[in-house]
């Protein structure tokens, strides 16, 4: 497999999961209208969202380049990321860094690595 195939593998994984995560959070958007949701619950939410989105994206990309799942895996949870922490930026008008946000960083970067191990395997 050529490397430009390889990164346009990643490149689609990265594109499903947000679609995934576009989806999803209109679906939940939906559903705070009619629910009163505390913020510890949205916090809760949008960090699961973010996870599902990650493994569906690093499967894909990991299972269609048939090797390097943990690569694969990574590369997409980190692009993904970087794409997330960029538009939160731009809607916020800047990126302040803290603890919760780096433990939700590792935590994506941790399923996405796992999650392309597990492209692989299935």
């Amino acid at each position: 497999m050529e490397k430009s195939e390889f990164f346009f593998n990643i490149s689609k994984g990265v594109l499903r999961s947000v679609i995934v995560t576009t989806i999803l959070l209109a679906i939940y958007s939906i559903l705070m209208n009619f629910v009163d949701f505390s913020m510890k619950t949205v916090s809760v939410v949008y960090m699961v969202i973010t996870c599902v989105s990650i493994v569906y994206g690093a499967i894909y990309a990991s299972k269609t380049n048939g090797h390097k799942g943990w690569i694969s895996g990574l590369s997409v949870s980190a692009l993904y990321m970087l794409i997330l922490l960029i538009i939160t930026a731009l809607i916020n008008g800047g990126l302040g860094f803290s603890s919760v946000m780096v433990v939700q960083i590792m935590l994506a970067l941790g399923v996405g690595t796992l999650s392309g191990m597990l492209g692989i395997n299935i």
